[in-house]
C-alpha cells in the first residue's frame, strides 16, 4: 500500500502547511484549526505528518522515502504512530494555552510531555568540526517518531523562555485555536493572520457598522397596515 500522502484522502491543500507562528512546536499545533474537540485536522495520517516534517525541513527526502516504506510494510506500526503523534500535539496545546492564561499546567499532561522528552534526549548528540561544537539528532536510526524529535526539543526550549511564554499568543478569531508569538513592535497582535482571521473579523466588524447606521424601515414596509394602526 501505497502511503505517500499524494495517494492519500483529504490530501492537504497544495500550496502546503502553515509555518508562520514564530516557533515550530506552535505550527505543530496549528495542524489543527481548534482544540477541545479538534476540528479542522491537517494530519489525517501518518503520512501527512512525515508530509508535514518534509515541509518543515525536519526529514531530507531519502529519511522521507525511508518512513514511507516503513510505514507501508508496517501499518500497524504507523498507525501507533500516527496516534501518538496527535495525542502529543494536544498535550503541547494544552501546556502552551495554561501558560498563556498563567494556570497550572496538569499533573498528566506534564508526565506525558516529560515522557517524551526523556525518550527523545537518547537521540541528541554533540558534534564537532572545523566551525567548533554544534548539536545534532543521530542518523544511525530512523523510528517512526523521527519527525517529532525538534518538535519536542522546540516545546521545552518554548516552555522554559520566559520572555517568550510572555509573547504567546491565542486567535481571537472565531473558530481558531491557532497558537504564535507576537513579535509586533507594541505586542498588540491579536490573529495567527490578518488574511483569514483578521479580515473575517475586520468584515464582520463593518458589516454590524452599516447594519447599525440603516436607516428604520417605514411603518407600511415594516409590517401589514392593521399592524402599524393605534
Amino acid at each position: 500500500m501505497d502511503l505517500s500522502p499524494e495517494t492519500t484522502a483529504a490530501t492537504p491543500a497544495t500550496e502546503g502547511y502553515d509555518f508562520t507562528s514564530g516557533s515550530l512546536c506552535l505550527d505543530f499545533v496549528n495542524t489543527a484549526s481548534t482544540h477541545e474537540p479538534v476540528t479542522g485536522e491537517d494530519l489525517h495520517s501518518y503520512a501527512h505528518v512525515v508530509e508535514w516534517a518534509r515541509q518543515a525541513r525536519l526529514l531530507d527526502e531519502e529519511q522521507v522515502a525511508a518512513l514511507y516504506g516503513a510505514a507501508t510494510d508496517d501499518r500497524s506500526a504507523a498507525d501507533a504512530a500516527y496516534a501518538g503523534t496527535l495525542a502529543l500535539r494536544e498535550t503541547i496545546y494544552r501546556l502552551v494555552t495554561a501558560a498563556i492564561r498563567e494556570r497550572p499546567a496538569s499533573d498528566e499532561d506534564l508526565a506525558a510531555f516529560n515522557s517524551a522528552l526523556t525518550a527523545n534526549l537518547q537521540n541528541a548528540r554533540v558534534a564537532h568540526d572545523d566551525e567548533g561544537f554544534y548539536r545534532m539528532w543521530r542518523d544511525d536510526v530512523l523510528p517512526f517518531d523521527r519527525p517529532l524529535w525538534s518538535v519536542i526539543d522546540a516545546a521545552a526550549g518554548l516552555l522554559i523562555s520566559p520572555g517568550t511564554l510572555s509573547r504567546l499568543r491565542h486567535c481571537a478569531g472565531e473558530r481558531c485555536d491557532w497558537l504564535f508569538i507576537d513579535n509586533s513592535r507594541n505586542h498588540s497582535r491579536r490573529w495567527c493572520s490578518m488574511s483569514g482571521c483578521g479580515n473575517r473579523a475586520k468584515a464582520k466588524r463593518s458589516y454590524a457598522r452599516r447594519k447599525r447606521a440603516a436607516p428604520p424601515l417605514p411603518i407600511e414596509a415594516a409590517g401589514s397596515p392593521s399592524e402599524s394602526r393605534w
